[in-house]
């Protein structure tokens, strides 16, 4: 076994190792849900939200926008995505800028703060816990 920098060997597949290391938290097959899925029900919400509010958004092309924004690779951080940044807090100005009505500014400052809060409550907090019973 090897060990590389930045985290500790754990198991994710069938006599796989993988390295826990951030990244690898966000994406590991061993979630009960993933980032992706959890970034599609948030901007499913939101349209929903939108329509509520009498404003009607193109859904396909809306959801290809924000799914474009959200998997540019990061300028911030080697080898991660956009959707990495929102997880860490940081607010990403494309997605916010993304439409100039300002209620469509406010359900995207809610998309991206809901996604980050939904990561931590359906993956970290939930792996965290996994750790700490192990230890």
């Amino acid at each position: 076994m090897n060990r590389e920098e930045g985290g500790n060997e754990i198991t994710s597949g069938k006599d796989r190792w993988d390295t826990e290391n951030w990244i690898h938290i966000w994406n590991c097959n061993k979630n009960e849900t993933t980032i992706y899925e959890i970034i599609n029900e948030e901007i499913e919400l939101q349209i929903k939200e939108l329509e509520k509010d009498f404003i009607k958004v193109n859904e396909r092309k809306w959801k290809q926008r924000i799914t474009d924004i959200l998997l540019t690779r990061s300028n911030n951080y080697n080898g991660q995505y956009i959707f990495h940044e929102i997880i860490k807090g940081i607010f990403n100005k494309q997605l916010y800028e993304m439409e100039k009505d300002k209620n469509i500014k406010m359900k995207m400052e809610i998309l991206i703060t809901n996604i980050a809060r939904k990561a931590y409550n359906k993956i970290w907090n939930k792996r965290c816990k996994k750790v700490t019973e192990i230890e």
